[in-house]
């Protein structure tokens, strides 16, 4: 039973890599690597890269997956306002996850579907958590993640107010 709560590499990777480099120069992500799908790209292999050593190191987190690039796309008004980044896919279910990250300054913040564990249940259930600004993490709960655009609106809901 215990087992089951170690970190996730996922976690890892969405809670301490992704944003460390993210916050570190919230300003320079803005106007020289989001506009740049390269450096896109880059940014994202190397938080990967970095969350990889980190659990190499650490025998409590499970193995990192393969990943040689991350497929991304955008949503919302004139579908420029969220970038969703689908990750690759893992061998426990569901299939994949997502990273959403708002395409403005104004609203930056960070948000993660994440793979948890149902305490009272016991089995695997997705949860739309979020960084925000302040680096002060909150919980949106359990969403319906059964295709793209059902996470993609709920989280352009919570993000804009819609």
């Amino acid at each position: 039973m215990a087992d089951q709560y170690k970190m996730t590499f996922n976690y890892l990777l969405t809670h301490r890599e992704i944003p460390m480099q993210y916050f570190g120069a919230l300003d320079d992500f803005y106007k020289k690597i989001l506009p740049d799908p390269q450096m896109m790209q880059k940014f994202l292999l190397f938080s990967y890269n970095r969350a990889k050593y980190f659990a190499m190191e650490n025998p409590d987190i499970e193995p990192a997956f393969e990943i040689d690039e991350f497929k991304m796309f955008m949503y919302g008004k004139d579908n420029k306002n969220i970038l969703i980044i689908n990750m690759p896919q893992i061998k426990t279910p569901p299939e994949s996850f997502q990273i959403a990250i708002p395409a403005s300054r104004e609203k930056a913040g960070y948000y993660a579907c994440e793979l948890s564990f149902d305490p009272i249940k016991n089995e695997p259930c997705f949860i739309l958590g979020e960084w925000n600004a302040e680096k002060k993490h909150s919980n949106h709960g359990i969403i319906n993640v059964t295709n793209e655009n059902s996470f993609a609106e709920t989280l352009y809901g919570i993000v804009y107010g819609k």
